[in-house]
């Protein structure tokens, strides 16, 4: 009998790869074999392998193409949203991921939590059967439980952490603003309101550089390190690399940065959540902030600075082991946050997900699923087929004399390695296992384990249960 494969879709490593491999871990101790498929390489991949599912990192107009060949190849489709927050509140979170419509293709929608789900099914009420609330994986590190798989970062000294969030006016993958602000139209925000965030993010990223030079020259014994989003170009922050005290880092998860961190300085960044998560303060330059820009959870879990004064202030007071003034309301905020939004943050999300997946697979329906019988002829239907027809290699080869190096760059940094989910899988091993868990086995996915099949990239990674 064949056994039971899936499909997970890694966006981003810095962000998500954690989470999912600890889904992972979690379904190998299943027997099912798990790859882990960076997501530039899934339109070839996830057909090659043709996983009995495929967990999507989103359902979006740009990977709308490909959820429905997946569908019409027989392979079921679910989505754990790496933006599950994204919005400003639950109802708009709800109609923005709505608005991609054919909703129909879904076998399994993962939830981060309660608040998001109900929004969901109050405009999808004929997939209700499909919305699971689980809780996002990769926050399971923030449980005490999971703690101890965090490295500790011990050759910084004692430092502050600054997380930037601009990836729209300073962006890692894209080309440029105007890239970013046709993403934000596609997944549905109005056209005044992208140019008034992206006016705002300007004026923003600018202001948060001068703040990093004034407060590291106040506390010129504190080491700074600021950590660009995933998305960001971390090269727009050079300035800063000739301040003795100041760090930019975009390495390890914002959870491992936040762990060792003596506090956390943000705009408006979900991070503040994850570090109220950890027992950390936040801290918030509301002088800088804006309506276009301000997201709510947040800054209802960080402490707001008036003014550059008044953060100095804070961070005097955090570095002397004061507690800030209000931090009991915070507490209370961030209480009912992590239970509405974040699966109470118990720790089991990661299984949780993969339970539903074993389900959905389960649960699979006879009906197969069929494209339209019309022929569109657009550019994502183009690279599909010629990546078909050529084969990962040649597609690959010829791409990149047209896309030069610099975008070649930009798509490796979303490649990961075996050493590193070795690794990780080893430290989750040693924290989850007792007698009845199985040890598993990592490697990369080759044209061998699927007759040869000449689409597939060998970067993919495979996760199996480990027989030896």
């Amino acid at each position: 009998m064949e056994k039971t494969r899936v499909c997970l879709i890694v966006d981003n490593p810095l962000r998500d790869l954690d989470g999912l491999i600890l889904v992972s871990w979690h379904l190998s101790q299943m027997d099912v074999d798990v790859y882990l498929v960076p997501m530039y390489v899934q339109a070839t991949d996830v057909i090659a392998i043709k996983p009995d599912l495929v967990l999507l990192n989103y359902l979006r107009p740009n990977n709308l193409n490909l959820a429905r060949k997946y569908k019409s190849n027989g392979i079921n489709i679910g989505v754990l949203d790496t933006e599950g927050t994204a919005g400003k509140d639950s109802d708009e979170f709800a109609q923005l991921t709505s608005s991609v419509g054919n909703l129909d293709l879904i076998d399994l929608y993962c939830f981060w939590g309660g608040d998001q789900y109900k929004s969901f099914v109050k405009l999808n009420k004929s997939i209700e059967s499909a919305l699971k609330v689980t809780g996002c994986p990769r926050y399971d590190f923030c449980n005490e439980k999971l703690q101890p798989i965090l490295s500790k970062i011990s050759n910084m000294g004692e430092f502050v952490l600054i997380n930037t969030n601009f990836p729209v006016v300073n962006p890692r993958f894209s080309r440029g603003s105007d890239n970013e602000k046709e993403a934000m139209l596609k997944v549905g925000f109005e056209s005044d309101f992208a140019d008034q965030y992206i006016k705002d993010a300007r004026i923003a990223f600018t202001s948060i550089i001068e703040v990093v030079e004034n407060i590291s020259n106040k506390f010129q014994n504190l080491n700074f390190v600021l950590r660009p989003h995933p998305f960001e170009n971390i090269e727009a922050y050079a300035q800063l690399a000739h301040i003795s005290n100041v760090f930019l880092k975009q390495e390890k998860t914002s959870i491992e940065w936040i762990n060792s961190a003596k506090c956390l300085i943000h705009l408006n960044c979900s991070t503040a959540v994850e570090a109220s998560m950890l027992g950390k303060h936040s801290i918030s330059p509301e002088w800088l902030n804006t309506p276009a820009l301000n997201v709510p959870n947040p800054n209802l879990v960080s402490f707001h600075a008036k003014n550059e004064e008044n953060l100095v202030e804070m961070l005097d007071l955090l570095i002397k082991g004061v507690r800030l003034k209000g931090h009991q309301k915070i507490k209370e905020s961030q209480d009912e946050i992590v239970k509405s939004f974040y699966a109470n943050n118990d720790g089991h999300s990661a299984k949780r997900v993969a339970e539903e997946v074993i389900k959905s697979i389960n649960n699979k329906k006879t009906i197969t699923y069929k494209a339209s019988n019309i022929f569109y002829i657009n550019r994502a239907e183009v690279v599909f087929y010629l990546r078909q027809l050529l084969g990962y290699k040649i597609f690959s080869f010829i791409r990149n004399i047209l896309k030069g190096k610099e975008e070649i760059a930009k798509q490796e940094g979303k490649y990961f390695s075996t050493n590193y989910v070795k690794n990780k899988l080893s430290k989750i091993q040693l924290c989850l296992a007792n007698k009845d868990n199985r040890s598993v086995k990592v490697e990369y996915a080759s044209q061998l384990n699927f007759d040869k099949n000449r689409s597939l990239s060998n970067k993919s990674i495979k996760i199996i249960y480990n027989k030896e």
